[in-house]
């Protein structure tokens, strides 16, 4: 038991002399980099969706059938649904209300 202590104190010091800020300073530095990335895709996403946009309207495509599009529609409308209703009786039930 003593050593397991010993071991972890060592283990820790050993962290502190390669990480002199401290271990919270790496897992800083990762979510600063995380968020950059996550906020480049959704820019270039935007981005994408923005120029097609403006190419549609500039360049108009004939009308055709959107039966597909309605059953996509559809289909997330029913997924999303689902998951709201999950989320909301475990949430109830966390409350004790349900």
């Amino acid at each position: 038991m003593a050593h397991q202590a010993v071991a972890k104190r060592q283990r820790h010091l050993g962290q502190l002399l390669q990480f002199p800020r401290g271990i919270a300073q790496k897992r800083r530095v990762r979510q600063f980099w995380g968020l950059i990335v996550a906020v480049l895709i959704f820019g270039l996403g935007g981005g994408v969706s923005f120029y097609e946009g403006v190419q549609h309207l500039l360049h108009p495509v004939e009308w055709m059938d959107a039966t597909w599009n309605y059953i996509a529609l559809a289909a997330a409308a029913l997924i999303e649904g689902t998951s709201l209703g999950n989320a909301l009786r475990q949430f109830l039930k966390q409350k004790g209300i349900a």
